[in-house]
């Protein structure tokens, strides 16, 4: 099933004019929250055995080389693309995530701890680019989806609470 799955990837690689179907949707929702995951726990662990700044230009390197791979894969297609407008999102994108990778490298080397440090940074990302969503790109924002905002500012706030009354570690 994961083959097919990768393979229907691979296939809509080459025609971007395909929709994905929902269950392909879920794939890649639950391929890019496990991946993602992995990079964090191996930004957290990493620096304990080697120089954190190390790690973090590794995952930066990979996580440049694999897309670029698809990209070529893709056969390069630019044509009908504002390629100005791409470009830019994608060095704004480059920048923040270098940006990202030094302060949460500076974070675990500090003494910050996965439970605490990560809903913290990415409940607040939630927020922030559903906010932005809203905001600037015009994207639906619904009762339910506040409700959603409040739950994670509220989930974020237990968890600074905890920190500080010394619950957790």
């Amino acid at each position: 099933m994961i083959i097919k799955h990768c393979s229907q990837v691979l296939t809509f690689l080459q025609n971007q004019h395909s929709e994905f179907t929902g269950e392909i949707i879920m794939f890649l929702t639950i391929l890019a929250t496990l991946s993602y995951s992995l990079m964090l726990i191996s930004l957290n662990r990493g620096p304990l055995f080697t120089n954190g700044y190390l790690v973090g230009t590794l995952i930066n390197l990979f996580g440049a080389l694999i897309p670029f791979t698809f990209f070529l894969i893709g056969g390069m297609r630019l044509e009908g693309s504002n390629n100005v407008v791409g470009v830019s999102w994608g060095i704004a994108g480059g920048i923040g995530i270098a940006l990202f990778t030094i302060s949460m490298t500076f974070l675990f080397a500090g003494g910050g701890t996965l439970g605490f440090v990560s809903p913290i940074v990415y409940g607040g990302s939630i927020v922030i680019v559903t906010l932005i969503g809203f905001h600037f790109f015009r994207e639906g924002l619904t009762g339910l989806h506040l409700s959603g905002i409040g739950m994670v500012l509220l989930g974020i706030g237990l968890i600074v609470f905890a920190q500080y009354r010394g619950v957790t570690s």
